[in-house]
């Protein structure tokens, strides 16, 4: 039993290495997506590109529909 302590420590330290390496993998991967979603869409508004009457505009309320919805006064 004594010779199996040193080869399950073995294995953990192999394991402990392995979850590090994969953690930066991970990292590593998540930071080209993030680069790679930037890219994208500084493409698309190269391709198609945002009016400037658009940029920071705020979206008009479309009140028509209160109109609508009301009763006639004169019923």
């Amino acid at each position: 039993m004594s010779c199996l302590i040193p080869l399950m420590e073995d294995q953990i330290e192999l394991l402990q290495k392995q979850v590090k390496n994969a953690g930066l993998s991970h990292d590593a991967q998540h930071a080209r997506i993030t680069a790679l979603e930037a890219e994208n869409a500084a493409l698309r508004e190269k391709l198609n590109p945002t009016p400037a009457m658009m940029v920071g505009a705020e979206p008009t309320i479309d009140t028509s529909g209160e109109d609508q919805q009301r009763k006639p006064e004169h019923e």
